[in-house]
């Protein structure tokens, strides 16, 4: 589905002057610089971020929490993005969490078996792709 950039841009206006852009997202990756740019483009938006620098902090994150959305590396340190990926739809509390698996690695994407909700982007991702992406799985533009 292919949404306008000034749709969007229309439309994170209007939520940002509602005041109702309230989502949550768990940003997963051990890449510092990645967090960071992830994070920044959701504020934007108006995300509440929590990030986790590898997969074992994510799992316990996730245990006591649902966000809205998980960007998710693959390629994480102590436990891996697809462990991570398959406690998210195995675990009952995360049934409406939606997932942005973020990787380099585009051979990937057909061993992962993602629900048809979630989306896989190749890095490096361009900001506009990860706003209409994020805003699209979080229900906030059509």
């Amino acid at each position: 589905m292919k949404i306008g950039v000034r749709k969007v841009t229309d439309t994170i206006n209007e939520l940002m002057i509602e005041g109702v852009m309230t989502h949550s997202v768990l940003i997963v990756d051990d890449d510092n610089a990645s967090r960071e740019v992830f994070r920044q483009v959701l504020k934007m938006v108006g995300f509440k971020s929590t990030e986790a620098a590898n997969g074992e902090i994510a799992l316990r994150l996730l245990e006591n929490s649902a966000p809205d959305l998980v960007v998710l590396d693959l390629r994480l340190p102590r436990v891996t993005g697809a462990e991570v990926l398959q406690y998210i739809y195995n675990a009952p509390h995360l049934a409406n969490t939606r997932v942005i698996v973020a990787s380099a690695h585009e051979a990937m994407m057909v061993k992962l078996n993602l629900r048809d909700r979630d989306r896989y982007l190749v890095k490096p991702i361009f900001a506009s792709l990860l706003r209409e992406t994020a805003l699209e799985l979080t229900g906030s533009i059509d």
